[in-house]
């Protein structure tokens, strides 16, 4: 059997603490509560009807976005049911076109050299990373065009691609030179080493990934892989 405790006047609306059979429950109307907080949170979802406006067909949306509330607040704002059938129907279609407009204009995305930069430091050098809406897959193992690199003894700078899928030695089967100037070049976004296309340890999980700390690891990976 209950017996009553005490009541808290919040926002203007009486929660009465009862204590049924040793536990405390917190009621407001016919609506109880196991705690104080779950009390409280009812009372403010009821309250925020008033930052919302019906619109023409009869649906609830937010004065600030004008998205419909999710199910758990229009529940708070005893809402007929005819009314909160329209609420979810809209919602459903609202987010239907935001995701088709979403796929139109990521159809043709592709990632910035900052964008590439962060996702591998995230996610790592090996990784595929998959956009769950539009499905679209960016393997991290590729590089960007247009990052640049320097390769030291000739002072020249190549993109990416220019060096690691058609530099000067990348078209005449793998280069058996060990002390090849074109060997090994560096990543100005990590200031790493990489070995280059057409040489040894090109294909290598520590090439792949995150390259070499210095000129002369890379040289050196690069002369380890050519004696194998």
């Amino acid at each position: 059997m209950r017996k009553y405790e005490n009541d808290i006047d919040y926002k203007g609306f009486n929660i009465v603490i009862w204590n049924d059979s040793g536990k405390r429950v917190f009621a407001i109307g016919t609506k109880d509560f196991a705690n104080i907080v779950f009390a409280k949170e009812y009372v403010d979802k009821v309250q925020d009807k008033q930052n919302a406006y019906v619109d023409s067909e009869g649906v609830y949306r937010w004065k600030s976005s004008n998205r419909v509330p999710f199910d758990d607040m229009l529940e708070c704002w005893a809402l007929d049911s005819d009314t909160l059938r329209k609420c979810q129907e809209a919602r459903e279609a609202d987010d239907s076109a935001f995701i088709a407009d979403y796929k139109e204009r990521m159809k043709d995305y592709e990632p910035s050299d900052e964008e590439l930069y962060e996702m591998r430091a995230a996610f790592g050098n090996d990784a595929t990373v998959v956009n769950v809406i539009t499905g679209q897959e960016i393997n991290l193992n590729e590089r960007g065009d247009n990052m640049a690199v320097m390769i030291i003894g000739k002072g020249i700078q190549f993109s990416l691609s220019d060096v690691l899928f058609s530099s000067p030695c990348s078209k005449g089967g793998l280069c058996e030179d060990p002390n090849c100037s074109t060997a090994v070049g560096q990543w100005q976004k990590d200031k790493r080493w990489y070995i280059t296309f057409g040489h040894a340890g090109f294909n290598s999980r520590a090439n792949n990934r995150n390259g070499y700390a210095s000129e002369a690891k890379a040289i050196a990976a690069m002369r380890k892989y050519l004696r194998k």
